[in-house]
């Protein structure tokens, strides 16, 4: 049965649904490994999006933090550079390198992501 309630924000309608025990228990238990906060957060994104999906960001995480270290060390060769106005053959090979392992990060983060679709 549904209830229509109206605030100064706006209407919304209040569903009251019935589980078995043991299907309130797999639900708690999906809310939980899904890492909702409230369950009827939970319910509501199920019913909108047909399922939850968990997504590990863990790699995701890793890979941005190794990308901001490589930034603050071509910003540390950039400083140099500005600072004495030269530039070595070094610091090409050096920023290459750079360049190489943001471009294999970034690849890892595509296919992650490419991976969920």
């Amino acid at each position: 049965m549904a209830t229509v309630h109206k605030n100064s924000r706006r209407e919304y309608v209040r569903l009251s649904v019935r589980f078995s025990a043991l299907d309130y228990a797999k639900l708690k238990a999906r809310q939980k490994l899904a890492e909702y906060p409230t369950f009827t957060k939970f319910l509501r994104d199920m019913a909108m999006s047909g399922g939850i999906r968990k997504v590990d960001t863990s790699h995701a995480k890793e890979n941005v933090r190794l990308i901001k270290n490589i930034a603050n060390n071509i910003n540390q060769i950039a400083k140099r550079v500005n600072s004495t106005s030269e530039f070595f053959q070094e610091d090409v090979a050096v920023l290459k390198g750079y360049l190489e392992q943001v471009l294999d990060k970034a690849t890892e983060i595509s296919e992650g992501v490419n991976a969920l679709k």
